[in-house]
């Protein structure tokens, strides 16, 4: 896979928006194409969206009830690539159990991600896919959120990720572990951080380049 006159779509939340940037042009999708080949980036990020479904609007944010699944449809099917991120909403605020890795429901985590993944192969047959992991962020360790609702941790969205891609054949960047930054150091929050969860340019710079390195060593395979 060459990263040269791809068009890539890249499809998330407030991280892939760009959220915490100075502009859109500073969001990792944006500066991913200025530092490489590629033809376009098309960022479908959203804010506050999720990949499962919910069942009741959280605090009146409709605009967050735009999950990852009913995105699918609005993206362009002509690109060569898509780039999946997501998951810390569904950790945060969101009301889905994390449900089991064979779940075919949309009001699971597992369920939406089996979902998601299909909806995207039928989409684009043929063309690479790849799942990013989330970024470190200061509340990813929480008892507030770990047991909000829903009782669960954040390294069990991580891992349901992991597996669920890896039963659909479907690549994986970790960049919760490769990413090398994490919000819960007072160094790296003020250098790379916009506030607890959301980067600045700096930080958006660093999953531009995580991301260069790893395309760069699936063309070396």
């Amino acid at each position: 896979m060459k990263l040269t006159d791809l068009t890539i779509a890249f499809i998330g939340d407030s991280i892939t928006e760009g959220i915490g940037a100075t502009s859109k042009e500073c969001s990792f999708p944006s500066v991913f194409e200025k530092n490489t080949d590629i033809k376009k980036s098309l960022n479908y990020g959203l804010s506050g969206t999720r990949i499962a479904r919910q069942k009741k609007t959280f605090m009146n944010y409709h605009e967050w009830d735009n999950d990852f699944i009913s995105r699918v449809d609005i993206m362009d099917s002509s690109a060569d690539c898509v780039i999946v991120c997501g998951g810390i909403n569904d950790y945060m605020h969101g009301d889905a159990e994390l449900g089991s890795l064979d779940d075919s429901t949309e009001y699971t985590f597992c369920g939406a991600m089996n979902i998601l993944i299909s909806k995207l192969k039928n989409k684009f047959p043929q063309k690479p896919l790849i799942f990013m992991t989330p970024i470190h962020f200061v509340e990813e360790k929480s008892p507030e959120y770990a047991h909000i609702n829903k009782g669960y941790y954040f390294y069990e969205y991580l891992e349901a990720i992991k597996q669920i891609c890896d039963y659909h054949s479907v690549i994986v960047f970790d960049l919760h572990s490769e990413i090398g930054i994490d919000s819960k150091n007072k160094k790296d929050k003020e250098e790379f951080y916009s506030d607890t969860i959301h980067l600045n340019d700096n930080g958006y710079k660093i999953i531009a380049e995580k991301l260069e390195s790893f395309f760069r060593g699936l063309n070396d395979e």
